[in-house]
């Protein structure tokens, strides 16, 4: 046992700082997004529009200051193997042979099950046409593969970043444009393959990762509020109807990202568009939303399309609900905001594996915003 439990920790800390599988936007990704199916290019409205879409943060209607807000967000099955390993551990006596059987029987056990953990801050200050937030983070995706020769695979990065954001509307929000900067300062590992055979060489593997650099990243997005353009046209009927609906679509590049310094895997660059309407009803507030994400990649169509229904108790959006599909994986989430804070549920299925439709990754996650 005193190989094995300073092991075990430090493959949790290593995946603790090891990335997830390729995932837009690669720096941030809000929880209420992700509740509605991660769609929200053209819904963009407050502090998520800095990585979601930056022309939104001429939508922001009321400015906010976030002190703390932690987010953590990890796979249901990840639970299950944090409770076996320190079983594991407990049972184990001081002989590498045995502590090295114990952790390939884990491997069998819980083989092609992949699992994830994210760890984050992101205080700052957004108002309308500005946003500014701080994101110290960690990520982490792992997989067990080959039942014969059992080994971890993952890839991983600790960011430490800063984002500013800035947006402007013309002729009535008929068009909106933003921009947002990103300058993030990154420690890596880049694609690992940790063999589990031997406990010596997984501790020399753990202590292995120092890929670190600095790269600056650009989004640049617009905004489009159509019942503005049915208004300027004074078109029968659709005039009303644009006027209850408020149709809006968006366009965004994300994550076109500059290497500065040092040598560390960057984030790909993604495309995505979108559109949104409202459809309120009695007390409720309701927005649906579509998306088409990594225009720009060679991915299936079941892998860009994301879309959600979102729906607010009142106009103060004080309690909300909503329901999507994150490339048709169902997600769920909501909503408390009160003055001084701010709780986010989610739970949503995470497409992971090369292979479209190849497995499907239940998460969970919490955010609790203190501020004002």
């Amino acid at each position: 046992m005193n190989k094995l439990l300073p092991m075990i920790i430090g493959v949790i800390c290593v995946t603790s700082t090891a990335f997830a599988l390729p995932q837009t936007p690669a720096l941030m990704r809000g929880l209420r997004p992700l509740g509605m199916g991660n769609a929200f290019v053209a819904v963009s409205d407050d502090e998520n529009a800095l990585f979601y879409n930056p022309a939104g943060l001429d939508d922001v209607k009321v400015d906010r200051v976030e002190i703390v807000n932690p987010i953590f967000e990890l796979s249901t099955s990840l639970i299950q193997i944090a409770l076996d390993l320190v079983d594991s551990a407990g049972n184990s006596d001081d002989s590498d042979a045995d502590q090295t059987q114990q952790i390939v029987d884990l491997a069998n056990e819980h083989m092609g099950q992949p699992a994830y953990i994210r760890l984050m801050l992101s205080p700052g200050y957004t108002r309308r046409n500005f946003a500014i937030k701080v994101f110290p983070g960690v990520e982490a995706n792992l997989d067990v593969r080959n039942r014969v020769f059992p080994n971890v695979e993952f890839n991983g990065k600790f960011n430490f970043g800063m984002g500013v954001g800035y947006a402007q509307g013309y002729r009535d929000k008929l068009l909106q444009v933003g921009v947002a900067l990103k300058p993030v300062y990154r420690i890596g590992s880049g694609d690992q393959v940790l063999g589990i055979q031997n406990i010596n060489s997984m501790e020399e593997t753990i202590q292995s990762f120092d890929n670190r650099g600095f790269l600056v990243g650009v989004d640049v997005g617009v905004k489009s509020h159509w019942d503005t353009l049915f208004h300027m046209w004074d078109v029968p009927y659709l005039t009303d109807i644009a006027a209850y609906t408020r149709p809006r679509v968006g366009l965004v590049f994300q994550s076109q990202q500059f290497g500065l310094t040092g040598d560390v895997d960057k984030d790909r660059s993604t495309v995505a568009m979108g559109g949104a309407m409202n459809f309120d009803f009695w007390n409720f507030e309701n927005i649906f939303a579509l998306d088409i994400r990594e225009l720009n990649q060679p991915t299936s169509v079941w892998s860009k399309v994301c879309m959600g229904v979102e729906s607010w108790i009142g106009k103060k959006r004080i309690i909300g609900g909503r329901i999507g599909l994150n490339q048709f994986r169902p997600t769920i989430g909501g909503t408390l905001d009160l003055k001084f804070f701010k709780g986010d549920l989610v739970a949503y299925y995470e497409e992971v594996g090369e292979l479209t439709r190849q497995k499907g990754d239940l998460r969970v996650g919490l955010q609790a915003t203190f501020g004002w």
